[in-house]
């Protein structure tokens, strides 16, 4: 045959080379599948980009340079299983990223407490491995494709590595997911954000579907998304106290947990001319196709995702303490730090460190002359309950009643009670629970009005028999023997 093979391919598809631009470079065992090949030729048009489609980004505006060919710096890699691409990065751990340096990880701190997750009672951020992936979809499946896969980890020689696992062609996978879950097995734990519902398992769904032994099972896993959300955004604690429809103060916390929100916010991190994620996709499929692509700018966005999870790592780490590793206030909204805080030794039953936590937050939204949310003042008189301070309890209960909700019934059961077995004042008692028996039927607490009838009856029967008879006898219950 005079025509070799790749040949009739590129005259078949139609592929010219650009001016200026070499051939291509030595073909690579392998292939992709012919679907995916035949939806490159879809997604082409004539000036050699991606169309706009439902499931394809359209390129973003940028100032970024298009390349041809492999990224800098990646080579190959060669195993038992194949050849894949690779980058490795060394820096320093004295190196800033942002305002924090990649060492500042703090491997006293108390990061089971934080993340409230018993498994990582020995966790060690210098022994962890820091994950961040790229693929082309939110879904799992055959389909989806981790083409870039990005590991951290601190060497013994202070500093910090950083290799990257690229697929040049997809008949690489088995091969790149046999070398990652090698370097995920060598570590002592996982670190990565959102990666319990994403990174871990879209890697997962692929190492079972090439039949390799999964390097998370049983493995220690800090998911930096969820401690941080539920320390820093007003959903997770201020919305809650405040209520809906009451504008908060920038103390109050972030209006959302994205990765790039934590990063500027908490670790002052100004990413210049960053390429979001979501146009990954399009880089790889334009670099498959042999099309001018944007993967330089999507490497170093996988980079700097992983060196904002080692800074992050730290910050999370001096939660407790308020102060950054130069002795300096931690930098985030301290109302909403205060009120996470506050929650986290609430769900322990930490009363004494809850109660402190409040305290601080209160202070500080008076700091800001901010007036105190409802919501706050009824966790505090709630607070004073459950600590055993009756006195607090009912003079912080009793200011909340100058206002009626939906919270008034349950104020008054919480009243009723602390004054019939804390005061003995069962006339008291029993006028509280009336008063709640009348705001459950004004705002539809059915269930709780039968609740409020058996104990208005129950206390009717206590002092009935408290009360002398008028012959200086004790009234008995009919319920009573003689």
């Amino acid at each position: 045959m005079s025509e070799s093979f790749r040949d009739r391919l590129r005259r078949l598809r139609r592929d010219e080379p650009l001016a200026g631009v070499p051939a291509s470079s030595e073909p690579r065992p392998g292939g992709m599948p012919t679907w995916l090949r035949e939806k490159l030729d879809r997604q082409r048009d004539p000036f050699g980009g991606i169309l706009a489609k439902p499931n394809v980004t359209p390129p973003p505006t940028t100032d970024r340079q298009r390349t041809l060919g492999d990224p800098a710096h990646v080579l190959q890699a060669q195993r038992s299983e194949g050849v894949f691409g690779e980058r490795v990065i060394h820096k320093a751990d004295t190196v800033r990223h942002g305002s924090w340096r990649l060492g500042d990880v703090d491997g006293a701190a108390d990061f089971a407490r934080l993340a409230r997750d018993p498994a990582l009672a020995d966790f060690d951020p210098r022994r962890a491995v820091y994950l961040d992936i790229e693929t082309t979809g939110l879904s799992g499946g055959a389909g989806t494709w981790p083409f870039l896969v990005a590991l951290g980890r601190f060497t013994d020689e202070g500093g910090f590595e950083l290799w990257q696992g690229f697929l040049r062609d997809p008949a690489e996978e088995r091969a790149m997911l046999a070398e990652v879950a090698d370097r995920v097995g060598a570590a002592d734990c996982l670190v990565s954000f959102f990666g319990k519902a994403f990174d871990k398992t879209r890697l997962e769904d692929k190492l079972r579907q090439h039949r390799l032994a999964s390097p998370f099972d049983d493995l220690p896993h800090l998911d930096l998304y969820h401690p941080l959300n539920r320390l820093y955004t007003r959903r997770s604690q201020w919305e809650r106290v405040a209520g809906p429809g009451r504008p908060p103060p920038a103390a109050a916390g972030f209006g959302d947990g994205r990765l790039n929100t934590m990063e500027r916010e908490l670790c002052g991190l100004q990413r210049v001319d960053d390429l979001s994620g979501a146009f990954a996709p399009a880089a790889w499929f334009d670099y498959l196709a042999k099309r001018p692509h944007l993967l330089e700018a999507v490497f170093e966005h996988n980079a700097d995702d992983v060196w904002s999870l080692a800074t992050l790592t730290a910050h999370l780490g001096r939660s407790l303490t308020e102060e950054d590793p130069a002795g300096r206030p931690l930098s985030g909204p301290p109302v909403a730090r205060a009120l996470g805080l506050a929650s986290l030794f609430r769900d322990e039953s930490d009363r004494a460190r809850e109660r402190e936590w409040l305290e601080c937050a209160r202070a500080r939204l008076a700091d800001l002359q901010q007036q105190e949310p409802r919501g706050l003042a009824l966790w505090r008189a709630d607070n004073a309950r459950l600590c055993g301070d009756v006195d607090a309890a009912l003079a912080l209960y009793a200011e909340l009643l100058g206002e009626l909700d939906r919270h008034s019934p349950r104020i008054e059961v919480e009243r009723a009670k602390l004054l019939e077995h804390g005061r003995k004042d069962l006339h008291g008692a029993l006028a509280a629970c009336e008063s709640a028996r009348s705001h459950a039927t004004r705002y539809g607490e059915g269930r709780l009005r039968s609740e409020l009838d058996r104990r208005v009856a129950r206390l009717r029967r206590k002092l009935s028999l408290d009360e002398p008879s008028p012959q200086g006898a004790v009234k008995r219950s009919d319920s009573e023997g003689p």
